[in-house]
């Protein structure tokens, strides 16, 4: 192939790369404001719950009931009984973190090939 069909190549896949930065700097305003209400909420619910065994409110736990657990052991407790707030939230950020790696993956390869234009277009 030639230097002009390699560098026609190559800005199809610069034009590519742009495209994709563009759609994952979309995703990850949401993704991110999403992982923050699922971080919240699970702290909101953890606080919750720990009021509720400090006051000697009865929660189910694996089959076994749980009611006024020593201080030092309520706060484990409580967040085995919020688990699935904790799942979520852990999914919510790393699908946030996927988003950037994603993004900074899109841009490595776009500098690759600005690169290799570059040095195309010098020769």
């Amino acid at each position: 192939m030639s230097d002009i069909g390699e560098m026609v190549k190559i800005a199809a896949q610069i034009e590519e790369k742009i495209k994709a930065s563009e759609k994952g700097r979309e995703l990850l305003e949401p993704r991110g404001i999403d992982a923050a209400n699922a971080e919240g909420a699970y702290d909101k619910k953890l606080a919750i719950t720990m009021m509720a065994l400090s006051n000697g409110r009865e929660f189910e736990l694996g089959g076994e009931l749980v009611q006024n657990p020593g201080v030092s052991i309520t706060e484990k407790i409580a967040r085995g009984i919020c688990w699935e707030e904790r799942v979520a939230m852990l999914k919510t950020k790393h699908l946030h973190q996927a988003v950037i790696k994603k993004l900074e993956a899109v841009q490595h390869e776009m500098t690759g090939h600005q690169s290799r234009n570059k040095h195309l277009s010098s020769t």
